[in-house]
C-alpha cells in the first residue's frame, strides 16, 4: 500500500482534530474534577500549530499533521492525586484510541506519561509545578485533499 493509500484509510485530518479536542476537554474536566486547585490557562483546548508528516507521508499532497494543547494548568497534580488522575486521563486516552502508556519519569513531585496510538500520535501527560496536557497529533489527509486520484 502507498503512503497516500494508507493515510486515504484513516479519518480527514478535520475529522481527527475534532477527536483530539473533544478528548483533551474531556480530561480537563476530568482533572479539574479531582485537583480542585488546577488553573488552566486557555479557556478550551486548542491547536497550536501544524507540521509536516514524517516519513513515508512527506510527499503526500494534502498531509498534514499537528500539536494541540489543552491549555496547561497553573499548579500540580499532587502526588497522593497522581495515581487516579493518571487512571482518568489514560481511561479517556483509551476510549480515543491511544492504548500504550509509556512512564517518561515518575518521581516525587515530577511525573511524565506519552500515551501513544496505532497511528502514532501521542498525549503527553505531566505534572511538576504546573501541568501539561497535549496532543501530538498523527498524519491525516485534509477534507479537501481527499476527493483526488
Amino acid at each position: 500500500m502507498t503512503p497516500q493509500e494508507q493515510l486515504r484509510t484513516r479519518p480527514t485530518f478535520e475529522t481527527a482534530q475534532d477527536g483530539y479536542l473533544r478528548m483533551l476537554t474531556d480530561m480537563r474536566t476530568a482533572l479539574s474534577a479531582q485537583v480542585a486547585t488546577l488553573a488552566w490557562s486557555d479557556d478550551a483546548p486548542s491547536r497550536e500549530d501544524t507540521a509536516l508528516c514524517r516519513e513515508p507521508f512527506t510527499k503526500v499532497q494534502g498531509a498534514t499533521s499537528a500539536i494541540y494543547t489543552s491549555g496547561d494548568a497553573t499548579g500540580a497534580v499532587p502526588d497522593a492525586d497522581w495515581p487516579q488522575a493518571l487512571s482518568a486521563v489514560a481511561e479517556i486516552a483509551k476510549d480515543h484510541g491511544f492504548t500504550r502508556v509509556v512512564t517518561v519519569v515518575d518521581k516525587p513531585g515530577k511525573h511524565v506519561v506519552s500515551i501513544y496510538d496505532d497511528y502514532a500520535a501521542e498525549v503527553m501527560f505531566g505534572t511538576e509545578v504546573n501541568t501539561g496536557l497535549g496532543v501530538f497529533g498523527a498524519c491525516f489527509i485534509a477534507e479537501a485533499a481527499t476527493s483526488g486520484p
